[in-house]
């Protein structure tokens, strides 16, 4: 038996709508941290953010099955969504913990930044180790992230990991103007597009 603990990757968010640049940073994780386990996990209510009435849980959660569902070894979980309210991470990783093993979470660039204000940040970084990719965009985000690890380092003891990929710049913000006003959605995965016009999902009249 081999004593190397097994490492669950966690990546979470609204994925209003999933797009290519979750799943280009996904399969960086994945190829830089090779958990056992990968879980996709759509929240229920992202804590801060209001929800959008013009789509559904149920169908945030098949879209993650459509956009990332063919990735070896990635399970799409729906348990923030079955435990209902706002989906704090801190739950979910109480929920995961096991003797021997240990949760490497994927997070995107504004939440590495904004950690040490999500709640109960000491239980966050007592319970997994965190990374990110990082932003085209923003030339200064290394830098801005090493003032943020320092700060990590002196109160949790942590600090956030950046992969050596950096991010496909894609705004779901702005996917979701362009789905509303129809124009073209390179960064949707073919099958995510289909499904979001066939359920007539982001248009301004729902």
């Amino acid at each position: 038996m081999s004593d190397t603990p097994a490492t669950v990757g966690l990546f979470g968010g609204s994925f209003s709508p999933p797009h290519l640049g979750h799943r280009h940073a996904l399969e960086a994780f994945v190829a830089a941290v090779r958990p056992t386990r990968m879980l996709v996990m759509p929240a229920a209510v992202s804590p801060g953010k209001a929800p959008d009435a013009r789509v559904t849980a149920a169908q945030r959660l098949e879209m993650c099955r459509l956009a990332f569902g063919d990735l070896p070894g990635v399970e799409i979980r729906d348990d923030e969504i079955r435990r209902g309210g706002d989906s704090y991470t801190v739950d979910t990783l109480i929920a995961l913990g096991a003797p021997g093993v240990s949760v490497s979470v994927l997070c995107g660039a504004d939440a590495a930044l904004a950690l040490g204000e999500w709640y109960r940040p000491d239980l966050l970084f007592a319970l997994a180790r965190f990374y990110c990719v990082s932003r085209l965009d923003d030339p200064a985000f290394a830098e801005k992230l090493q003032e943020k690890n320092r700060l990590y380092l002196d109160r949790f003891g942590a600090a956030v990991t950046l992969l050596d990929t950096p991010a496909r710049p894609v705004s779901s913000t702005d996917l979701r103007a362009a789905l509303a006003a129809g124009r073209p959605t390179p960064d949707l995965a073919p099958s995510v597009l289909d499904y979001i016009q066939r359920e007539g999902l982001y248009r301004h009249d729902r």
